[in-house]
């Protein structure tokens, strides 16, 4: 039900974006309805026509917070569970090709475009390790309604991967993660992202499939009748067999 609905929700400025670009749009997923409480949400923002949030080490928010061209801050909501540092072990992965972001954007009017992303790593007494960034603006011609039913998953590309790996970004499961990210077009918002894991290294996202379809009334009748027609056309084969 979901794929068709993401086959059309959404499109990508792939052009835009260079081959080196360090974060890239990776694919749609599907949330299965998860809460802010449940996945280990980073940034919350919200505002309009735009808005931008950056969370750094120690909790600390608004544009001190910001790293990344682009990112300005103040728009973080900041309740519960809403914007905080999150720890390597909190994201669930385990290496630097198995990070994801995850941006779960509800807006009435539905497109909205992300104009910057940048994903910060700290040591555990906050010594910058390694930071990337999206390399160019990404327009979504639609969102999903809902918190938690369905968002857009980011990842470091290759030579960022690597690059974070060996500055020992993902050696330390208690390493910092602080995130800095602007958006354009928002109608109400709010936007989330989190931090999550690939369910395995090279293992892409998939998106919900289809179910099997439920077949309409008309289709049974047309069964049963079909049925029917061929139980008497046995019927009368068998007696004028046995006259």
């Amino acid at each position: 039900m979901l794929k068709a609905l993401f086959a059309t929700a959404a499109f990508v400025v792939a052009a835009s974006q260079p081959a080196r670009a360090s974060i890239v749009f990776h694919s749609f997923v599907d949330l299965g309805g998860t809460g802010l409480g449940t996945v280990a949400t980073i940034v919350t923002v919200q505002d309009k026509p735009t808005e931008s949030g950056c969370v750094a080490f120690g909790g600390v928010t608004g544009s001190v917070a910001c790293f990344g061209t682009g990112n300005t801050g103040g728009d973080e909501k900041t309740g519960a569970s809403q914007t905080q540092t999150r720890t390597i072990l909190e994201s669930g992965a385990t290496s630097a090709a198995a990070f994801v972001l995850v941006l779960n954007a509800v807006e009435p009017d539905n497109s909205i475009t992300l104009d910057s992303l940048s994903v910060r790593f700290y040591s555990p007494t906050g010594t910058e390790l390694f930071t990337a960034s999206l390399a160019a603006p990404v327009e979504f011609s639609g969102t999903f309604p809902g918190i938690g039913n369905a968002g857009f998953a980011f990842v470091l590309d290759t030579l960022q991967a690597a690059q974070a790996q060996a500055a020992g970004a993902f050696n330390n499961p208690a390493n910092v993660i602080g995130l800095s990210a602007g958006l354009s077009g928002a109608t109400g918002g709010p936007e989330t992202f989190f931090v999550a894991a690939r369910p395995a290294v090279g293992v892409p996202f998939e998106v919900d499939p289809d179910p099997d379809p439920i077949p309409e009334p008309s289709t049974y009748l047309t069964l049963g009748a079909g049925l029917l027609m061929l139980g008497f056309s046995r019927r009368r084969l068998v007696r004028h067999r046995e006259g």
